[in-house]
């Protein structure tokens, strides 16, 4: 016998005859199948309701953040900057909007319920976001938002959008404190139309009036070119160590572009030109 075949011999009662239970084994087996079956068929009607209340789950979530217009400080969508940069989208707890959150201003509210206005948007907490305007702001105080998004009692300073100006403006000025740090800074008239000259200006901060001839003549030959006149020119002096300063050329690039911006926002909260007009 070739060792790898392996014969059973399996021995009957005498008189009988082999016949295995074919019925008996279907029968098991068609058991088996119809319980799998039936588990199969639960498992995906379990399924099916278990995806059907996460998707109402998610619906309500939505339609309640869409019903409250409270903003968090998450980053799921963006948007596409002026500076082709993806910046984040924050929802304005007045018009409900969700706006680039360079647009808006951030304000936390403090262990004892005092409001503060978070410019550099650095402080911790949940964060209340306004669109950067004075309208938006004056409104926000005026039909409570503040108290609405942050659900509870929140005290305000007196002269809130006063206090959100003037951070706003300081933080312009380290922006260009910053260029002068870096190199891209010209002061003086002279060193300020080199710059013009060679097509590098980006931005033009002075304390002179718009009749000066000086300024009018360097608007005039660079309509496009953002003008600063919210500093004095003692403040002015201070950035690169003078007394007193007229004309500063700040050249394009990142420092620039986020000068720019700034002082667009400080605009649009109401700032006021607070040149030396002389």
């Amino acid at each position: 016998m070739d060792d790898k075949t392996h014969i059973i011999h399996t021995s009957t009662p005498s008189g009988a005859s082999y016949a295995p239970d074919y019925a008996g084994v279907c029968s098991d087996l068609g058991d088996t199948l119809s319980v799998s079956a039936s588990v199969s068929t639960c498992a995906a009607a379990t399924n099916e309701s278990c995806s059907d209340l996460s998707n109402s789950l998610i619906t309500a979530r939505a339609d309640t953040d869409t019903n409250t217009n409270i903003n968090t400080d998450t980053d799921a969508e963006y948007c596409e900057a002026a500076d082709g940069a993806k910046s984040p989208l924050r929802r304005c707890i007045v018009s409900g909007q969700s706006l680039p959150k360079d647009n808006l201003i951030r304000f936390v509210v403090a262990p004892d319920r005092s409001l503060i206005p978070d410019i550099y948007e650095k402080l911790p907490g949940r964060g209340l976001w306004v669109e950067a305007t004075d309208q938006a702001i004056s409104e926000a105080i005026d039909k409570k938002r503040f108290a609405w998004a942050a659900r509870g009692k929140v005290t305000l300073p007196d002269d809130l959008l006063g206090m959100v100006q003037n951070q706003v403006k300081q933080r312009l000025r380290n922006q260009l404190a910053l260029a002068n740090r870096c190199g891209d800074m010209a002061a003086g008239i002279e060193k300020s139309m080199d710059v013009l000259r060679s097509g590098q200006a980006g931005l033009y901060a002075t304390s002179s009036s718009p009749e000066s001839d000086a300024r009018s003549g360097i608007c005039h030959k660079n309509p496009d070119l953002p003008v600063v006149d919210c500093f004095t020119s003692e403040e002015l002096g201070t950035l690169i160590g003078r007394e007193s300063i007229t004309h500063i050329i700040v050249k394009k690039g990142n420092i620039c572009f986020k000068g720019v911006q700034l002082h667009r926002l400080y605009q649009q909260l109401g700032g006021k030109a607070l040149g030396n007009h002389g």
